[in-house]
């Protein structure tokens, strides 16, 4: 008895003892409870990884949830905290939460913390009335709203509830953001017959981790993605999209019923089920109602437009012809996607999304039995398409693809300003899918012509005061074209952060501006014009600068490091001709050297040459590059060449004046 009593003892005093120690916790990081601010996030003055950061995400969550496993109904909780360190991030106090007709947004609920004077903690809600719908169009639009009372210092949170019937199957969830985040969770939450995919972007092996393993709950499936001590996005010149750039999650959902019908008549090693279920996909979408259907249905509006394209003995031609009708009758909508409503009802309204657009192209050609294809592709600015993640929805956009021979074109009927001979520059490098009831496949689209192109043509002579006048002319082509004619649209300074150009030096007036091609989508742009350019001086020193029609842009890639590739857009040709009369008064004092720049596999080339006459110079410059991508690892290489040339940019002409 007193033994039992004392091994009892003995236990209590194990047990007390074990609870005096400090107990092991949670390896994973806790978010506080919403709306309870903390003083230790109030006093802080800085990021611990990234200490100039004007602002940090303390953390963010979302949870989504797929709520039917027969139609992806689909629910986020999306909650934020932003510590705001000074006035420079006040920028990120300012909101815009998109929404449109399929989702919709509830439960929104917004506070920003504050130390008064007094050292409590005060808690300021933003009111509903303080939240404001701004409608982009009938179908989509924004809430927005702004935090009052932000001072350095301060701390906001929020959340909300996001919505989605029947929703799109691919997504993308953004871990970086344009500042430093210290804590980001992606909680995904799935029925059992739901099959979820993932795919990262953006992420180097320091600190990348492997996702948790599956947890079964219920008839549910979990799966949690953390990161910490996410440093902010920094943009870089020349890069493809930033979604390609960004640390972010891709995922998919899937109903397994689909997976289990597409590979049910055979064993399907794993590594090949996403191959499988392309083809599955591909397969439909040939058969489908408002895609492959829309290709083979009678439309009464293309009636006039086949009988005349027959009468044309050139495919070619023909193809022309048909693909600036359909441009011209057809206005699109700026709707995009992979599905047509009716290709029948935009050929009789005039009106029409990009798929209705492009599938009423590929019906009319595939009447005049010219080999052609619809080929899916995402746009540029949405990122590169994932081959390893099954889903139509990477998708936003349908193409044509028409095959000649050894040669192909891609057409795409929404682009008013490029010929059928020119691919969309927002496909170009991209990977696109084949559509094809017997052989759906997948290719790159690559095309190394020089489709930013630009030549300019000088004439001049100086005058007695030391003025150059003259008159110029300047050939605009392809990608290069159309930015000038959307820079004159939508009047903007610059046009396109892939050119290396830019028009029109600071002491240079422009009269009598004659061009011409510019609704004629095969030639290029054309402008001829009368200029003055007074160039610097000093006593009876000139300075002239050749390029002062077309100075180059601040050079792109003055940074040591490079963290992305280099995406230019296309392969770039630019060319500078300059004849300039010389009086007998005014004496070469000092010419640029011909040079010959050349990169070590010749893809970059720079070459300047200069002769000197009776009373006249002829300057010849050209600036290429033979390709558009170039890796990070090959930055030093590009960022050498480019040195270079921008060193030779800036050598002038000098002339001295005698008296």
């Amino acid at each position: 008895m007193n033994k039992f009593i004392f091994s009892i003892i003995l236990l209590l005093v194990g047990l007390l003892s074990l609870a005096q120690k400090k107990l092991p916790t949670s390896s994973q990081p806790t978010t506080p409870e919403f709306g309870v601010p903390t003083k230790d996030e109030l006093l802080l003055k800085e990021c611990s990884f990234e200490a100039d950061a004007p602002a940090m995400v303390l953390f963010k969550e979302e949870i989504t949830e797929v709520m039917n496993r027969y139609v992806l109904n689909l629910r986020t909780d999306v909650r934020k905290r932003v510590k705001i360190f000074n006035s420079k991030g006040f920028q990120f106090g300012s909101l815009e939460i998109p929404y449109s007709k399929r989702n919709r947004i509830k439960n929104l609920e917004a506070y920003v913390y504050n130390i008064d004077d007094d050292g409590n903690i005060k808690i300021t809600k933003v009111e509903s009335d303080e939240i404001f719908k701004q409608p982009d169009s009938k179908k989509k639009g924004s809430l927005i709203f702004t935090f009052p009372g932000l001072r350095p210092g301060s701390v906001i949170e929020y959340r909300f509830t996001e919505v989605e019937p029947d929703a799109d199957a691919y997504r993308v969830k953004f871990l970086q953001e344009d500042i430093p985040v210290q804590l980001c969770i992606q909680k995904m939450i799935y029925h059992e017959n739901i099959r979820l995919q993932l795919s990262f972007s953006g992420l180097t092996e320091r600190n990348e981790d492997k996702p948790a393993a599956d947890t079964p709950l219920k008839d549910l499936f979990t799966r949690t993605i953390m990161r910490e001590h996410i440093p902010a996005f920094k943009f870089e010149p020349m890069m493809s999209s930033q979604i390609d750039n960004y640390q972010a999650l891709h995922l998919i959902f899937s109903d397994e019923d689909v997976v289990n019908t597409s590979t049910r008549k055979a064993a399907i090693p794993e590594n090949n089920l996403d191959s499988i279920l392309w083809l599955y996909s591909c397969s439909n979408l040939t058969y489908h109602r408002y895609f492959g259907q829309q290709t083979v249905v009678i439309v009464e509006a293309l009636g006039s437009i086949i009988d005349s394209a027959k009468r044309i003995s050139n495919k070619n031609d023909q193809i022309e012809f048909v693909y600036n009708r359909i441009k011209r009758s057809v206005k699109w909508n700026e709707e995009q996607g992979i599905y047509a409503r009716s290709v029948e009802e935009a050929g009789k309204n005039g009106t029409g999304s990009s798929a209705e657009i492009n599938l009423l192209l590929l019906n009319a050609l595939k009447q005049l039995s010219i080999d052609c294809y619809p080929i899916l592709v995402r746009a540029r600015e949405y990122g590169r398409v994932d081959r390893k993640l099954y889903s139509l929805g990477q998708f936003n956009n349908v193409n044509v693809l028409i095959l000649d021979g050894v040669n192909y074109f891609v057409l795409d009927a929404t682009k008013k300003d490029l010929s059928y001979k020119t691919p969309p520059k927002e496909i170009l490098n991209r990977d696109v899918l084949l559509i094809d009831k017997i052989s759906s496949k997948w290719l790159t689209i690559i095309d190394d012509r020089p489709f930013l192109k630009n030549h300019i043509s000088i004439n001049g002579r100086i005058d007695s005061s030391g003025n150059i006048t003259g008159d110029a002319f300047i050939s605009y082509f392809d990608y290069y074209k159309k930015n000038q004619l959307l820079q004159k649209e939508k009047k903007k300074e610059n046009a396109d952060d892939k050119e290396f150009f830019i028009k029109e030096g600071d002491d240079v007036r422009i009269d009598s501006l004659k061009e011409e091609n510019i609704d004629d989508d095969k030639k290029p742009l054309n402008q001829y014009f009368n200029f003055t350019y007074s160039p610097e001086s000093t006593g009876n020193f000139f300075f002239i600068n050749p390029f002062f029609l077309s100075p180059f842009r601040k050079n792109p890639f003055s940074d040591s490091l490079r963290r992305t590739d280099i995406d230019m857009g296309s392969s770039q040709l630019y060319t500078l001709n300059m004849r300039l009369a010389i009086p007998d008064k005014f004496i070469p004092e000092d010419l640029p050297v011909n040079i010959l720049i050349r990169s070590e596999d010749s893809s970059m080339l720079c070459k300047r040459e200069i002769i000197k006459g009776n009373n006249v110079l002829i300057f010849r410059h050209s600036f290429e590059i033979k390709r558009a991508i170039f890796s990070k690892d090959e930055y030093p290489v590009v960022r050498e060449f480019l040195r270079k040339v921008y060193a030779a940019s800036k050598e002038q002409i000098i002339l001295k004046l005698e008296n």
